[in-house]
């Protein structure tokens, strides 16, 4: 398997910024082709003793394989009560109804509204599907979207990620594109859950108290949705800097809403103050909070599109890159990548979770609903573990390899091969990390 040459007719359309690197790129990635798994040549690179690199990997994995069960573990240690499910009628055999009673026991939304809400989810999508059929096999448009390097950018996004394009669609990447229709559909859930949480006569109500945070999370979330669908839709330079923005900022919201309600807890039982000032409070902190969050990575992200940190033929950031020393890490130039650097990135679930849900765990010295936390816990872990093998993390995921065998034929595949198509947008590691993390914002949510 060999990375896919390039010359400077491949460059016409990109920017004369780039070319060059672009070139080096390719002279180089014989050492490092695509589908073939880095962690060898990061360990190999380390010069870390290995007695210590075994332990930093080990220590990893075994977290990461900890972390399905972490509620459980959570509950034994500190002796928290597990009955929510029971008080709520949430059973965790109950598949499908035990879902749509959480929907009802922590949104405030009916089964019928939240199937009407996913109808609207499938409707826009399938709206999607249709136009490319048509402007690709009904019109024969075979340019969908505008061919121009400064504007669209396929190889610094062939450089991210495994699955093949289909050159001139609407939908030129359909599983990492059409994935993100969970997102969408939370967001609509929230836009409809927040005005049927406004009941104030308990003091418990959280849902209310955090109302104005909540909304601009579900909006951020539709931006996400969005910017992410349009991204990996176009391949599009500036879109790409707004779907990081909208990301970073959904998936930071539930810590912050986690340390929101441990606030309420503080402020109205050790602090002593009334319901109604913590709740103020409260609600005026998680939008405080959550405006500084979101301002601080949108100027992050614009000082990156201003020095066109993603604008180049490779991805900057990616392991390949650092290992073939030329890598731009935030602008700040290379740094070599070590086993400290990808167990570190790999671990980010295992503190997301911990330091979240602990925090929540030991206000109310309860685990809560158990299947949401549970639902949680397994979906980060293995939405982040399958993720690891996307080609500019440690490459080398066997399923998608196995639909996409040599990037030099992945165009012919993406056009001519239905089954190639599927195969590779079933089993592309962002598709399968976008769906289970649609999951981890639903069930994280609700168990907040």
């Amino acid at each position: 398997m060999k990375h896919q040459t390039c010359n400077m007719d491949d460059n016409r359309d990109l920017p004369k910024s780039i070319h060059r690197s672009s070139i080096d790129y390719a002279n180089k990635s014989e050492s490092f082709p695509y589908g073939s798994c880095l962690f060898h040549h990061v360990w190999q690179g380390d010069p870390t003793h290995p007695i210590l690199k075994f332990f930093i990997v080990l220590s990893t994995v075994v977290g990461l394989l900890a972390l399905p069960f972490f509620l459980e573990i959570n509950s034994f240690v500190f002796k928290l009560d597990g009955e929510w499910d029971v008080e709520h009628a949430v059973s965790i055999q109950g598949g499908y109804s035990a879902i749509l009673v959480l929907f009802e026991e922590t949104m405030s939304l009916s089964p019928s509204l939240v199937h009407h809400v996913f109808k609207i989810s499938l409707a826009a999508y399938a709206l999607l599907i249709i136009m490319d059929l048509v402007l690709g096999n009904v019109i024969g448009c075979r340019d969908a979207w505008l061919n121009n390097g400064e504007i669209i950018n396929r190889r610094c996004y062939d450089d991210m990620f495994m699955e093949p394009a289909r050159h001139g669609r609407l939908i030129r990447r359909p599983g990492n594109s059409l994935s993100n229709i969970l997102y969408f559909f939370f967001s609509m859930c929230l836009l409809f859950s927040i005005p049927e949480t406004q009941d104030t006569t308990s003091s418990n109500k959280f849902g209310n108290m955090l109302a104005p945070s909540d909304s601009m999370f579900a909006i951020m979330l539709l931006f996400l949705s969005i910017f992410s669908t349009m991204w990996h839709s176009s391949n599009t330079n500036l879109v790409h800097y707004f779907d990081l923005w909208s990301m970073d900022s959904c998936v930071i919201y539930l810590n912050v809403r986690n340390f929101c309600i441990a606030e309420f807890v503080i402020l109205r039982d050790m602090l002593q103050c009334s319901a109604n000032t913590a709740r103020n409070i409260t609600a005026w902190s998680g939008v405080l909070l959550f405006t500084l969050i979101i301002i601080l990575f949108g100027l992050f992200n614009y000082h990156n599109y201003k020095i066109r940190l993603l604008h180049g033929a490779v991805f900057p950031l990616s392991a390949r890159s650092r290992l073939m020393r030329i890598s731009n890490i935030w602008g700040r130039g290379h740094t070599d990548v070590c086993i400290g650097d990808v167990c570190a990135y790999a671990a980010l679930p295992i503190i997301f979770i911990t330091a979240s849900v602990s925090l929540q765990n030991v206000m109310f010295h309860t685990v809560g609903s158990a299947l949401a936390g549970r639902a949680t816990c397994v979906s980060l872990s293995l939405a982040w573990s399958y993720r690891m093998f996307e080609r500019f993390v440690l490459d080398g995921c066997i399923p998608a390899t196995f639909f996409v065998k040599d990037t030099q034929h992945k165009e012919a595949n993406a056009e001519k091969n239905v089954m190639a198509v599927i195969g590779a947008a079933l089993t592309s590691p962002t598709a399968v990390f976008h769906i289970l993390t649609g999951v981890t914002l639903v069930t994280g949510y609700m168990h907040s």
